[in-house]
């Protein structure tokens, strides 16, 4: 009798064992059923910044169109890797006729056209715009979820991590960026991040202007940043200075050092904003440097 108690016990064990690993095996299909459902047909992207954290999550795989301006070179860091993908506009029609399985569109695209495409069936997952590196990380997640990606975006978020750069003696430079149509971006910004991650301030003379705004070449002059970021697009080859820009603003280099870089470089919330972090971060160390030999 104890033995025929002790087969019983084991045989509920072994009968229980397989049924974890049963369940388990039938759980891990239906999440990867559902991860294929996503992918059935195809995702399409329709902004440049979702665009570019799509394909370094997953490259262009499962990708059927990306955003119209995602193939153009003067705005796009992916131009080379989506030129053989469609390019679509954020319209309704032209997205339905793609037949997507997955649409990702941008918090501040058309809500006309997101309850359109909602209407016609399609599944739309919506992404906010980046206005701070931890946005990049949280939409990284986000996104790395939705595709069964997660690993691949926990290795990038790690990657922008510990780029941040630990600026000598803790000592905060000004610094301002300006574009050529003389808009400066808010304090509250992507560009402002990276500045602040790479040891960089705004600029005192600011204070009073949070926001983002149009500022004149004066203004700019007088607030004598010690780094001033520049558009780089159209810029001379001769003398090294872009013509959209008051040349009075290049009179400043004895007081301030002037980069230029392409708006792509951090416009959007991609990956690639921590090539500029440890771009102005070295800068940082640079005019440190120079600030304290010049004592």
């Amino acid at each position: 009798m104890p033995g025929k108690m002790y087969l019983s016990l084991n045989f509920r064990k072994i009968s229980k064992s397989i049924l974890v690993f049963i369940l388990a095996i039938f759980f891990a299909s239906q999440s990867a059923s559902a991860d294929k459902k996503i992918i059935d047909n195809g995702i399409v992207s329709t902004n440049l910044c979702i665009d570019a954290l799509l394909i370094a999550l997953i490259g262009t795989k499962d990708v059927i169109a990306v955003s119209s301006v995602a193939g153009d070179s003067r705005y796009s860091l992916i131009a080379d890797e989506v030129k053989s993908l469609k390019k679509v506009k954020f319209n309704a029609e032209a997205i339905y006729a793609l037949n997507p399985s997955l649409v990702l569109a941008s918090n501040f695209s058309s809500p006309k056209t997101r309850l359109a495409l909602n209407k016609l069936g399609l599944d739309v997952k919506m992404v906010n715009y980046a206005q701070s590196i931890k946005d990049v990380e949280n939409n990284l997640s986000y996104l790395g979820e939705i595709l069964g990606a997660s690993k691949k975006a926990a290795e990038i978020i790690k990657t922008i991590q510990v780029t941040k750069h630990r600026s000598e003696n803790k000592v905060k430079l000004e610094a301002l960026q300006y574009s050529a149509n003389k808009y400066v971006n808010g304090q509250h910004s992507l560009i402002s991040d990276i500045f602040r991650r790479s040891g960089f301030i705004r600029p005192s003379q600011m204070s009073e202007n949070p926001q983002a705004g149009f500022l004149s070449s004066e203004f700019i002059i007088k607030a004598q940043p010690q780094l001033l970021l520049l558009d780089k697009n159209e810029i001379s080859s001769k003398n090294g200075k872009n013509s959209r820009y008051n040349n009075a603003i290049y009179e400043l280099s004895d007081q301030t050092s002037i980069i230029h870089v392409d708006q792509k470089q951090w416009s959007c919330g991609s990956p690639s904003a921590v090539n500029l972090i440890t771009q102005l971060g070295k800068k940082h160390s640079e005019i440190l440097r120079k600030k304290n030999a010049g004592k």
